[in-house]
């Protein structure tokens, strides 16, 4: 008797198993699929680091966690003779999230260009949020930067630079301009436009005035006349580098061309 007893309690015991997997497959069948709205962002920002966003609807996110699946993150730094898979801290376990990874972590193989992505890995159901991002850049400094650009001016009024000349001015910070010319290039980026909008949106720069890098205080004059051509009434400029010098871009000003001035 006991043993037909104990023959009983384990039939039940593997009937509740049998029920409970048949349970959880039809529970899992029944998470109704609803795409993200939008798909997920990363973007890699200078002075924070790489960050990724997403967001899955929270119902079927949910059923799908409690079917089994699984939702985890991971960074790829690749750089010269480096490329390391960099997990998130934790799984991810809430529909809507934000993964960061930090510049320290970025650069902790030491200085130079590093190309970062992310990616999405999920099992089961959870699978369906899997992802990869572009490709990102990012330098990672050798020399201390402070404040690399203290200043820097283009001068188109004709009192303040020779006739028919543009006149470029800049003042690079100079212990790190001495640490940071190695091996690298600076130039003067300029985007001539009929439009103010033009010159702050275009893309790519219309003319390139090239080797500014060998002083930390920079003074040069160019001729008006090829930039002007073609009705241009505004002008953008930036600093644009190579190597350590990339660091120095403080991004665009915009000013009046004054062509027929």
């Amino acid at each position: 008797m006991r043993k037909l007893g104990w023959i009983k309690a384990m039939l039940g015991i593997m009937l509740g198993v049998m029920l409970g997997a048949v349970h959880g497959t039809a529970w899992a069948a029944d998470c109704e699929w609803k795409p993200p709205k939008e798909p997920p962002t990363f973007s890699l920002v200078a002075w924070r680091g790489a960050e990724l966003s997403f967001s899955a609807d929270p119902k079927w996110f949910n059923c799908a966690k409690k079917a089994g699946g699984e939702l985890a993150a991971q960074f790829i730094v690749s750089g010269e003779n480096e490329k390391r898979i960099v997990p998130a801290r934790r799984p991810i376990t809430s529909f809507s999230a934000r993964e960061m990874l930090s510049l320290k972590d970025i650069c902790a193989q030491g200085p130079g260009p590093k190309t970062v992505q992310v990616t999405l890995v999920g099992k089961g159901q959870l699978a369906r949020l899997d992802f990869t991002s572009e490709p990102a850049q990012h330098y990672c400094p050798r020399c201390e930067l402070g404040r690399g650009i203290e200043s820097f001016v283009l001068h188109t009024d004709q009192a303040m630079t020779p006739k028919g000349m543009y006149t470029f001015e800049a003042t690079v910070n100079e212990s790190w301009h001495k640490c940071a010319r190695e091996g690298s290039t600076l130039e003067l980026w300029l985007y001539a436009a009929p439009t103010r909008l033009e010159a702050e949106q275009l893309k790519e720069p219309t003319h390139k005035i090239a080797g500014l890098e060998h002083s930390p205080r920079i003074k040069k004059s160019f001729a008006r006349t090829p930039i002007c051509e073609g009705g241009v009434q505004w002008l953008g400029y930036e600093l644009r580098g190579t190597g350590e010098l990339q660091l120095a871009h403080e991004g665009r000003g915009v000013i009046e061309a004054r062509c027929t001035r």
